[in-house]
């Protein structure tokens, strides 16, 4: 089985601190696992000194994958069929893969590779008025064309189907254990760390 710890955040949900944090500490201990945070980027693994300049060179002084997660799935497949010594079991993260698109492309694996996978789905979501609260004041408020706070929720209520998106995810046979856990307030990296 290649067992992998996939962050699927969502925005406005807290993704920022976790990928900061697992940039920062990219080999963690959890129970008996010994835990890897890796960077990939459309499908090609980034080995940790170049996420460590990555890093530095981001505004936001963290990196996390780019491209799709069947992409990311399979360079992480080929890096532990290449370096069977590394039995740290891998924790990705990108804010967008909880979208329709990058989940459909986990039906795209080969069958093989599905049938050996065992996906721990991780995702922080937060109260719908408390994500349209945040939202409005980062995207929307200060645009000159700015719509009503009704309007935008009218457009961007999907966006924030918690569970419509969960239970998609959830429902793919590949994926062997989806948590969810609420964003509200608390610290977030102290509640990944107890996960």
């Amino acid at each position: 089985m290649l067992k992998i710890i996939v962050h699927i955040g969502y925005s406005k949900c807290g993704s920022s601190a976790i990928q900061h944090y697992l940039c920062r500490n990219r080999r963690l201990v959890s129970g008996q696992d010994s835990l890897g945070y890796f960077v990939v980027t459309n499908g090609r693994l980034i080995p940790d000194w170049q996420v460590a300049l990555k890093n530095r060179a981001s505004l936001a002084g963290y990196s996390a994958s780019t491209g799709s997660l069947a992409d990311a799935i399979l360079s992480l497949d080929r890096h532990y069929r290449d370096n069977p010594q590394d039995r740290s079991v891998p924790i990705i993260s990108n804010e967008n893969w909880g979208n329709n698109i990058n989940i459909a492309g986990l039906r795209d694996l080969p069958e093989e590779l599905r049938a050996r996978l065992d996906l721990h789905v991780l995702a922080w979501v937060r109260p719908q008025i408390s994500w349209l609260q945040s939202a409005w004041w980062q995207w929307f408020a200060w645009r000159e064309d700015r719509a009503s706070i009704e309007t935008i929720w009218k457009t961007q209520c999907n966006t924030a189907k918690w569970t419509t998106r969960l239970e998609r995810i959830a429902a793919l046979d590949c994926v062997r254990r989806v948590s969810v856990r609420l964003n509200d307030g608390r610290d977030i990296i102290e509640d990944l760390l107890t996960r």
